[in-house]
């Protein structure tokens, strides 16, 4: 299931799609994994309710008019800067990670702030990390972010904040309306809120998720490496499938579905990462 060669072009994603669901539909430490680097500054002042139930902070967003990008824009856009990927109708948090002076916005869902952006610290190590790149395009980590193994999340993650668990992205579910009895689902596309997180197609959401591909190690049905930009988003959890040897658990997401997959998978995948930490106040 081990190649460097990234699909081309979303054309030939068509004839990859259905390997995905094999690949990866059967396919932390739950502690705060703070490390090497940097402390981390906040600047917030009042608290915002949004429609999703996500409470935010005032940052330093940039505020330029995006409607131009946008408009008519029924179809993915590569082209749209990272400023219009966010929901204009609420101010976020912002944090600084000192060891490379990157900004990454967050959100607040009950008692926990959760990133905005897909995290891109740089561990100058593939073997953990590493941006998507192939023939037909690279992504902009500034907007898109990196991919990491599991391993590479943890050894990322800026002070005070950890990899969220299972049950954090649970909870995140739930409280965007996905029933709990829908939430404990393994290998499943769950509930019917993907629109709601997914920040596609000229909408933008709070938490901004989008379809930044992921990594795959090994060769499967005759393709590896990097795959599926603007088709899936997954993102680690920090929680590890007791049922699976050496599986932790994500979550996928795919443009078309509004349901989202919760499944295992072996710790060498490259995903997307969120990071979060308990509210402040």
């Amino acid at each position: 299931d081990n190649g460097m060669k990234c699909v081309k072009g979303l054309g030939f994603l068509w004839v990859a799609v259905f390997a995905a669901f094999f690949a990866l539909s059967a396919c932390d430490d739950s502690s705060s994994a703070g490390g090497e680097g940097g402390e981390t500054s906040t600047r917030s002042s009042n608290s915002n309710s949004s429609g999703n139930g996500a409470k935010s902070s005032n940052s330093s967003v940039g505020k330029e008019d995006c409607s131009a990008l946008l408009e008519g824009n029924t179809g993915w856009s590569w082209d749209v800067p990272k400023e219009c990927r966010f929901n204009p109708d609420i101010d976020y948090g912002s944090m600084t990670d000192e060891r490379d002076g990157n900004e990454d916005q967050w959100v607040r869902y009950g008692n926990l702030e959760w990133m905005a952006e897909n995290f891109r610290y740089d561990l100058r190590d593939e073997d953990y990390c590493r941006v998507y790149s192939g023939d037909s395009r690279t992504l902009d980590p500034k907007v898109y972010g990196r991919l990491y193994t599991y391993q590479g999340a943890v050894d990322a993650c800026p002070e005070g904040w950890r990899l969220p668990t299972d049950e954090d992205w649970q909870s995140l579910e739930m409280a965007m309306g996905m029933s709990a009895s829908d939430a404990g689902k393994k290998d499943a596309w769950r509930g019917n809120i993907a629109k709601r997180i997914l920040s596609i197609y000229g909408t933008a959401t709070d938490f901004n998720a989008l379809l930044a591909g992921w990594y795959f190690p090994h060769t499967n049905m005759g393709l590896s490496g990097c795959r599926y930009y603007g088709v899936y988003a997954a993102f680690w959890t920090a929680t590890q499938d007791q049922s699976e040897a050496n599986g932790y658990y994500y979550r996928k997401f795919f443009y078309s579905n509004d349901g989202i997959f919760r499944s295992s998978t072996a710790p060498d995948m490259g995903f997307s990462v969120r990071y979060v930490r308990d509210a402040k106040e």
